[in-house]
């Protein structure tokens, strides 16, 4: 018996060992995963790797949407591993920084319990393994290949809250949380600002001491300015984000009222919790008023109806920025804590708390384990695609009628051009979920393919190869499929309502001098003829070739 209990009060840090074995394997293997909503977005993670490869560096030599920490993690990954599939290296490329941390707190939980240690092991596993969200935007199951930032960010969160709550020391708590909050400035600015909220709460709930924080801080904020000092990436970040606040200063409200709205089955029984546990605490909320005490408001800060009710509004604040990603999951650890005082068996006092809990508990990583599930098992009866001049990003699995849809759309966006370019014009889409739609982005994985097919030929004609090119569209797959030198300056994700309003005479320039410009129309959107209109005068002089037929060419003789 004693045996068995050496064994188990291991078993969370062995599932975490497991968790990175299977990231390993799945990381390297050239693996074929079902095509979901958006797929293009992951496009932006294999241009930053390109150009990273290539000598550039994010913020300093273009412009990313968030920090550069995911976007190294991934590049390094896949000199690690060049054959895996990318949908599955960018889900664990930030598992070198997350997976380390989780594991010194597990081993610290469970030597308090080691159902607590099983209870944070489990869902991190979970969130942390699936490269699925929990909001479906499209109906056919396959994996989701965008908002990986936004997981990234939400991952991290989960782990400083873990710990703070169940580190064994203040001391390593301090250590392990200012990691995290670096890593969070270097993924994305809105965790990073959560991250010093929850760390705030964890100083005045005195779970952290206040001088160890401050020096543990101004390490970190040395750190990265050792970075900034070295390559000027810091700065350019910081000007970034000021620049992407300015453009997105939509009201709050809406915002709120989306995430509400598209998590209510947690936030309603978080309520419930949260004034349930406000309920049983009330004849100690203000012990510590008359006379003044800190260490009872300490206390009382530290409960855990307080702990809930600041990651609520951190979740709340962070998926204003993030709808649709790993909502909610930093009140895992929180909800745990809250059933420390309703130990087994329980009491019937405490069915009310255990059934919220279970409530909380179960519809986020019931999601994504149902979407990941459904999408595995239909993916038996899909079909490959055949695009293999795209690499590891290529290696898809279509369903037959989507395949089907999209061979028939292909040819019709080309043939009626014109209407499309109506739509365009009206700036509405042909489909209010066009790029949602799996289809849409099979043709755009088939068109690009064809593009680097028929630029080989041209080149091959020609007799050298064009040295630079650039797509005017969203993504550009075509520089890393024929493995040309990538422009400076270019923004790797090119949306006209962030990115376009960064064009300086210097990316007007390098795009001037690329030798070949290509334009894809399958079909014209208004985000694609803003972004041709925006370089319109760079074509001058040029040469238009029709590359394919949903693609044309404008070359520099």
């Amino acid at each position: 018996m004693l045996k068995l209990d050496r064994y188990m009060q291991h078993a969370p840090s062995l599932l975490l060992l497991l968790l990175a074995a299977v990231a390993v394997v799945l990381s390297a293997l050239p693996l074929w995963i079902p095509i979901g909503p958006n797929y293009w977005d992951i496009y932006t993670y294999v241009d930053a790797a390109h150009r990273i490869r290539s000598g550039q560096m994010p913020n300093v030599d273009f412009f990313v949407p968030v920090g550069p920490l995911g976007y190294y993690l991934y590049y390094w990954l896949t000199k690690l591993f060049p054959q895996g599939h990318t949908v599955l290296q960018v889900q664990y490329a930030i598992l070198p920084i997350a997976l380390p941390v989780m594991l010194l707190i597990v081993r610290d939980a469970a030597r308090r319990s080691v159902g607590e240690a099983l209870a944070l092991a489990i869902p991190f596993v979970i969130f942390a393994a699936l490269p699925m969200n929990t909001l479906e935007l499209f109906p056919s199951p396959g994996f989701d290949a965008y908002g990986n930032y936004n997981r990234h960010g939400a991952l991290l969160l989960f782990v400083m809250v873990a710990a703070i709550l169940f580190s064994e020391t203040r001391a390593r708590a301090t250590v392990l949380c200012v990691v995290l909050l670096v890593a969070l400035f270097l993924t994305k600015v809105t965790g990073f600002l959560i991250g010093v909220g929850l760390l705030i709460h964890a100083v005045l709930a005195g779970r952290l001491q206040l001088r160890a924080f401050l020096l543990a801080f101004a390490g970190a904020a040395a750190f990265l300015a050792a970075i900034d000092l070295s390559t000027g990436m810091i700065r350019h970040y910081v000007a970034d984000v000021i620049e992407l606040v300015g453009m997105n200063t939509g009201f709050l409200l809406p915002r709120l009222l989306t995430v509400l709205s598209t998590k209510l089955d947690v936030v309603a029984p978080v309520g419930m919790l949260i004034l349930l546990l406000f309920w049983r605490m009330r004849s100690e909320l203000f012990g510590w008023l008359r006379p003044f005490d800190w260490k009872a408001l300490q206390q009382t800060l530290d409960a855990p109806v307080f702990w809930l009710l600041s990651t609520v509004l951190g979740s709340f604040m962070y998926e204003t920025q993030n709808t649709g990603s790993h909502e909610f999951i930093m009140i895992w650890p929180t909800i745990i804590i809250a059933m420390r005082a309703y130990p087994l068996p329980w009491a019937m006092h405490a069915v009310p708390v255990v059934a919220l809990v279970a409530a909380i508990a179960i519809p986020t990583p019931g999601k994504v384990i149902h979407r990941t599930a459904r999408a595995l098992v239909s993916a038996i009866k899909y079909e490959r695609l055949n695009v293999p001049e795209l690499g590891p990003v290529g290696r898809v699995l279509v369903k037959p009628e989507i395949m089907q849809q999209a061979r028939a759309m292909l040819p019709h966006y080309a043939e009626a051009r014109a209407s499309f370019e109506k739509f365009a014009t009206r700036n509405v889409l042909p489909s209010y979920i066009l790029f949602s739609e799996p289809d849409f982005q099979v043709n755009w994985l088939v068109s690009s393919n064809d593009a680097v097919v028929a630029l080989r030929e041209y080149e091959a004609r020609r007799g050298k190869p064009f040295e630079r090119i650039v797509t005017l569209d969203f993504v550009d797959p075509l520089p890393i499929a024929m493995n040309r030198v990538p422009l400076r300056d270019l923004s790797i994700g090119n949306d006209p309502s962030r990115t376009l309003a960064k064009l300086g005479t210097h990316v007007i320039e390098d795009v001037r001098q690329s030798d070949a410009i290509l334009v894809p129309f399958c079909p014209v959107t208004t985000a694609r003829q803003t972004i041709f209109d925006a370089y319109v005068k760079q074509l001058d002089g040029r040469r238009l070739v029709n590359l394919t037929p949903c693609f044309k060419m404008y070359v520099r003789e």
